[in-house]
C-alpha cells in the first residue's frame, strides 16, 4: 500500500538541487515541502526531507522525478523513503510514501 501527498508549497530550484549535492552523509542540506495527503486534503504537513536523487521529468528543466528521505523527530527515528516529481519553477509535485 502506498500514501500519496500533494506537494502544494516547495523549495526553488536552487535549494532543491543544494539539497542533493551539499553535506556528506552525517550532514545534509534539507529542504522543506507543504504537503497535503491526497485521502484527506484537509490535512497539512510540513517535512523537511533530504535529496537522494533527481532526474528530468520532461526536459523542461523544471519537472523533476526525485527520490529522498524524511527523518521523522522520533525517538529512535528511521528514515521514511519517498519518491516522487517535483516542479522547481511552480514548487508543485507528488510525493509516494511505500508502507
Amino acid at each position: 500500500m502506498a500514501t500519496v501527498f500533494v506537494i502544494t508549497a516547495g523549495p526553488c530550484h536552487f535549494d532543491f538541487f543544494g539539497s542533493l549535492s551539499e553535506g556528506d552523509a552525517e550532514h545534509r542540506k534539507k529542504v522543506r515541502f507543504e504537503l497535503l495527503r491526497e485521502s484527506d486534503p484537509r490535512a497539512v504537513y510540513h517535512i523537511d526531507m533530504t535529496i537522494d536523487g533527481a532526474g528530468r521529468e520532461d526536459g523542461s528543466g523544471f519537472r523533476w522525478n526525485l527520490k529522498g528521505e524524511h527523518w521523522p523527530e522520533t525517538v529512535n527515528p528511521t528514515p521514511v523513503k519517498l519518491t516522487g516529481w517535483y516542479d522547481t519553477k511552480r514548487r508543485v509535485g507528488r510525493l509516494v510514501r511505500k508502507d
